[in-house]
């Protein structure tokens, strides 16, 4: 992203430099946007032709597509047919029957549009940081790892991910990497134990309403 002006984004790629309409893009959050407790806002963005309808995305039409996303079309369509050989599981996107302009994984709104945790998928201490603006996550060995907390209220979820004690939990189970770094996998937080909020409930209270207020980043 060279410049985001609100209703459009300047998108910058090796291919080509052109203004696309924001609202059919996702900022994309990796590894190296991740700071403790809060992240940087990402430098990149994908684009994203669904609608959430139900409780899921559905991939707007080629007529809607061309009819309210002009600029992006313009852009994209000269590489129609590279994007139709792309290939998921051993076939293309023209055997598969997929729209050329759909995404091979594009995640729930329950998942991406809600409050979730985000820290890099190999760390060096404890660095978690909440996303409430609806990034996209940029996975895979180097990327960044997605938390959803429904049962557990994400800020105090956030300050116990961030304590050096649960990092000193997680550090044993977690698969070792170079230098003392491990990498934080799924399935290794899922078997963290989850210990109840037992503060003051008024206190509790005023707290959480006293950090969702605030402007202090730190």
């Amino acid at each position: 992203i060279e410049d985001d002006s609100g209703e459009y984004l300047e998108i910058s790629t090796s291919e080509f430099t052109e203004e696309v309409e924001a609202a059919t893009w996702k900022r994309l959050i990796a590894s190296e946007d991740i700071r403790r407790w809060q992240a940087e806002t990402p430098e990149v963005a994908v684009f994203f032709p669904y609608a959430q309808t139900g409780g899921e995305y559905e991939l707007i039409s080629e007529q809607e597509f061309e009819s309210e996303f002009p600029k992006t079309h313009d852009a994209l369509e000269p590489y129609k047919e590279d994007l139709l050989d792309r290939k998921d599981s051993g076939m293309t996107w023209r055997e598969h029957g997929r729209a050329w302009y759909s995404l091979a994984r594009k995640g729930t709104p329950d998942y991406v549009d809600n409050n979730k945790i985000v820290t890099g998928a190999v760390v060096n201490g404890p660095e978690f940081c909440l996303d409430k603006s609806g990034y996209l996550i940029a996975t895979g060995a180097g990327g960044a790892r997605g938390i959803t907390t429904p049962n557990i209220d994400e800020y105090y979820a956030l300050g116990y991910l961030n304590s050096i004690y649960t990092y000193a939990y997680l550090k044993p189970i977690s698969p070792p990497q170079q230098n003392g770094y491990i990498s934080i996998d799924i399935d290794v937080l899922e078997e963290l134990p989850y210990v109840p909020l037992t503060v003051d409930e008024e206190l509790a209270s005023e707290i959480n309403m006293r950090l969702r207020d605030s402007e202090v980043e730190d």
